[in-house]
This record gives C-alpha cells, structure tokens and sequence, in this order.
C-alpha cells in the first residue's frame, strides 16, 4: 500500500515517510552498477551503484553481519 508498486516486486526508492529504504553496504563496494526492476514485474533500471546510494540515501544495514557461511 505504501508503495503503489505491483505484488512482488521491490521498490527501488521511498517517497513515504513510513516505509525505510535499506541497503546493505556490499551492494555499493562489490558491484559499479546495480539492476533492480522499476516497481513491476516486467521492467527494469541499471544504475551506478554510487549514483544510486546518492539519489536514494537508502540506509546502510549489513545484512551478513554475524552470519556464518551456508546461512
């Protein structure tokens, strides 16, 4: 509901105060560019990492931190 995006795909960016935008910090030192589809299930947006993490100032959360290999 927060996002107006269709039943499974994953917003790319927030524009609504209760929905935090998060990204692990990996996603910004391991690849220059990032895909991600544009809020439906057909279509989707390449673009540089850094650009990203600039225009969306997602924040930063290590998902593998404490986790063991296999997890």
């Amino acid at each position: 509901d927060l996002t107006d995006c269709v039943i499974g795909s994953v917003p790319p960016f927030s524009f609504h105060d209760k929905l935090l935008l998060i990204a692990d910090p990996s996603l910004f030192g391991r690849f220059e560019e990032i895909a991600f589809n544009a809020g439906l299930l057909d279509h989707s947006i390449i673009l540089n990492a850094q650009d990203y993490a600039r225009i969306a100032a997602p924040r930063i959360v290590s998902f593998t931190e404490g986790a063991t290999e296999g997890e």
